[in-house]
C-alpha cells in the first residue's frame, strides 16, 4: 500500500495510506482475526511480494518476473480463492502512474514487456497444473477444486444462468459481505474505505470523468481482490473475505482523495504546478539549495 501510494501520489499521501490500512485492520470488523493464523494474512503476504516483484519485472528483470509467478502459486496454495486475483495482479507490470482512461491505459499496454508477462503466466500455469495432477494422483480427480468447500459455496454463476436473478442476490450478498468486512452484511463505518475504494476502481474503469485519473494499476487489482465474489461466498469467519481487499481499497481512496485535493488547489492559484506533482522534478532541489 505505501509502496504504490507513494508513486501514484506522493510520501506524505503513501504515509497516510499505510496509516489509514493499518487502523482499518485493527479497528475495523475484522480486528479480532489478528493473530488467529488464518490463511487469509498469509495469502496477503504472498500478494504484497507478487506485486513487488511485477514492479521489477515491469523494467524487463524476468528473474523478478519468474519469482513474482512463484510467490502466486504459492498464494493460491494457500487461498484458492485469489485464483481469479492472480491474473489481475498483472496490472503492476504498468507504470503504477497511469490513470485509468482508456486512452492512457492502452498506450502503457502497448508499450508494456511481453516477456514477464508470459513468464509470470507460464510460472503460474504450471503450479496450478501441478496442484490439479496432485488431486489426480491422491483422488483420482484432475481438479483444483475437488474436496474444497467450493461447492455448496458457490454462487452459481455460469454463462447459462448469467441472467438468473437468484444468482444476482447471491453475488450481491458475497460483494456485501466483502465490502462490509461484516457477515451477514451490514453498513459499517469502520469499512468505509473499503468499499469506498472499490466503488472508485469500478467508476475508473468505467470511465466516469472524476475518478477516471486513479491509477489503473490499483483500480484493477481492486477489481481483482473482489473477482472472487462472483464465484463463491465463505460464511465462516466473518470479514475474513475482506483481508486482501483492505490494502488496496483504501490505497485507491487515498490516491482519488489526493487527486481532489490537487484538482482543488490548481483551481484555487492557478499558478499551481510544481506542488501538484507527487515527484519533484530531476535536480531541482539541488539547484534550489545551492542558489
Amino acid at each position: 500500500c505505501f509502496a504504490v501510494v507513494k508513486r501514484a501520489a506522493g510520501y506524505r499521501w503513501a504515509v497516510g495510506a499505510a496509516a489509514l490500512t493499518l487502523t482499518t485492520f485493527t479497528l475495523g470488523p475484522t480486528w479480532y482475526l489478528i493473530g488467529r493464523g488464518l490463511s487469509e494474512i498469509s495469502a496477503v503476504g504472498w500478494m504484497s511480494a507478487v506485486a513487488l516483484f511485477l514492479m521489477r519485472a515491469r523494467l524487463g528483470r524476468l528473474s523478478a518476473a519468474l519469482a513474482a509467478g512463484a510467490f502466486a502459486v504459492v498464494m493460491i496454495f494457500t487461498r484458492l480463492n485469489h485464483l481469479l486475483l492472480a491474473a489481475f495482479l498483472l496490472a503492476w507490470l504498468l507504470p503504477i502512474r497511469t490513470p485509468s482512461r482508456w486512452r492512457d491505459l492502452a498506450k502503457a499496454v502497448r508499450r508494456a514487456r511481453v516477456a514477464p508477462a508470459v513468464l509470470y503466466a507460464a510460472a503460474v500455469a504450471a503450479g496450478i497444473v501441478l496442484f490439479a495432477a496432485h488431486a489426480w494422483w491422491y483422488a483420482g480427480h484432475f481438479s483444483i477444486t475437488y474436496g474444497t468447500s467450493f461447492g455448496p459455496q458457490q454462487t452459481g454463476l455460469r454463462l447459462t444462468t448469467i441472467a438468473s436473478p437468484a444468482v444476482w442476490a447471491r453475488i450481491g450478498e458475497a460483494l456485501a459481505a466483502q465490502l462490509s468486512m461484516r457477515e451477514p452484511p451490514a453498513l459499517d463505518p469502520r469499512a468505509a474505505l473499503v468499499a469506498l475504494g472499490a466503488l472508485v476502481s469500478a467508476l475508473a474503469l468505467l470511465q466516469v470523468p472524476i475518478v477516471n485519473g486513479v491509477s489503473a494499476s490499483l483500480a484493477i487489482v481492486t477489481i481483482g481482490t473482489i473477482a472472487g465474489s462472483f464465484f463463491a461466498h465463505t460464511h465462516e469467519y466473518p470479514g475474513r473475505m475482506s483481508v486482501h481487499v483492505v490494502p488496496f481499497a483504501v490505497a485507491v481512496a487515498v490516491s482519488a482523495a489526493a487527486q481532489l485535493a490537487r484538482a482543488i488547489s490548481r483551481r484555487r492559484d492557478p499558478a499551481f504546478t510544481r506542488a501538484a506533482s507527487p515527484v519533484e522534478p530531476p535536480f531541482q532541489s539541488r539547484r534550489v539549495r545551492a542558489s
